[in-house]
């Protein structure tokens, strides 16, 4: 039987990806070290070859300052949430322990871009392109902090100045090629820039952190795991239209509408039950004249009891009904056997009405007064 089932609460549509100190840390990187790539280039671009060129030092200094927000703001963030250390400790591990999932994502990653046949192995809280760069960030930050100090003081050192500019710009062209491809994926690429504002407000897409990071969302979210199931697999069968829960009427409206259907001078009789009778070879509609037509005044009613039903989920309705006296009902004897063939097959018709009430809609027992032609009790 295809049966209603009414929705349960929606669950959340984001889920928190990165907390307040991931965020402050991971800008506190990446401005700075985007201010040193930038006047780099610049400086390598346009000074280098003709180092007579004006603001030649304004774009030296710019390159000096950032470099110093970069070896200072990271430290001042850590200690600011020292107590949170948890959670950066938690990440190092996650971008250090390489599984095979991550050698095959990183092998399937340009084939799954140009095919949707090709599905990328789960992955856990960063993925495999994430953990290059987070790997490249840890080593990469001291030693540029490192040779660009020599470089700033050259007499700190025997090295000189051209040995740790020599280190400083392969590091840099190292670098550039996975902070290119992470700027790319995290505000150009749709698929993937989705996840921007994780890094902005620490909330990212349920559905979109189920996708792409599907392990990492078993282990941080495994309450929500079933409901994206299900809503997948709901998503799967959209074609197939959801049989919504009608709304159950008042019962009082219920009972009249049925006591005024019992009534074979009702319209609603000729409509529901005339044409059903007639069929069967019945009088549908008893032809009286006026005066021999009952008194309608308040002597009818009907009862419905309700009881439970031992099958779960069930209800049991048990309506009565009585023929009616001579006195209530002067029909002539043909018309009397007529109209109680109609209610006979009229009472069938009321339980399968009643049977769509929910338990306790009318109450446990519910008589409801009428005034009808026929007596019905």
């Amino acid at each position: 039987m295809n049966q209603c089932r009414h929705p349960a609460p929606a669950p959340p549509d984001t889920v928190l990806r990165f907390v307040t100190s991931e965020r402050l840390l991971h800008w506190a990187i990446a401005i700075p070290f985007l201010g040193c790539l930038t006047s780099a280039l610049v400086l390598v671009g346009v000074y280098n070859p003709d180092p007579t060129r004006p603001y030649r030092y304004l774009f030296a200094w710019i390159h000096r300052a950032c470099g110093t927000g970069l070896m200072l703001c990271p430290s001042l963030v850590l200690l600011a949430n020292v107590r949170r250390w948890r959670v950066h400790v938690y990440n190092i591990r996650q971008a250090w322990i390489w599984r095979i999932d991550d050698i095959k994502w990183l092998a399937l990653m340009g084939p799954a871009t140009v095919s949707p046949r090709i599905s990328l192995p789960d992955q856990g809280k960063f993925n495999a392109a994430e953990k290059l760069n987070f790997m490249m960030v840890m080593v990469f930050s001291p030693l540029l902090i490192v040779t660009g100090v020599l470089m700033w003081f050259p007499e700190i050192s025997r090295l000189g100045s051209f040995v740790p500019w020599l280190v400083h710009c392969g590091l840099v062209a190292m670098a550039i090629p996975l902070v290119l491809g992470h700027m790319f994926m995290a505000t150009i690429n749709p698929g993937t820039r989705v996840g921007l504002s994780g890094m902005v407000s620490g909330f990212v897409s349920r559905e979109w952190a189920a996708h792409h990071y599907a392990r990492w969302f078993r282990e941080q979210f495994p309450h929500l795991v079933s409901v994206h199931a299900d809503e997948s697999a709901s998503d799967a069968e959209a074609e197939v239209p959801a049989r919504e829960c009608p709304a159950t009427p008042p019962p009082s409206t219920i009972v009249d509408q049925i006591v005024a259907e019992s009534n074979p001078w009702s319209p609603a009789w000729g409509e529901r039950v005339g044409l059903a009778d007639a069929a069967t070879g019945l009088m549908a509609t008893p032809s009286l004249a006026a005066d021999d037509r009952p008194d309608v005044t308040d002597r009818g009613s009907v009862e419905v009891n309700r009881a439970p039903d031992p099958r779960p989920g069930r209800n049991q309705l048990d309506v009565g009904f009585s023929q009616a006296s001579p006195s209530i009902l002067p029909l002539p004897s043909i018309a009397r056997a007529g109209v109680c063939s109609m209610i006979v097959a009229q009472r069938r018709r009321i339980l399968a009405r009643c049977g769509a009430l929910p338990l306790g809609a009318m109450g446990e027992h519910c008589r409801v007064r009428q005034g009808d032609a026929v007596h019905i009790a």
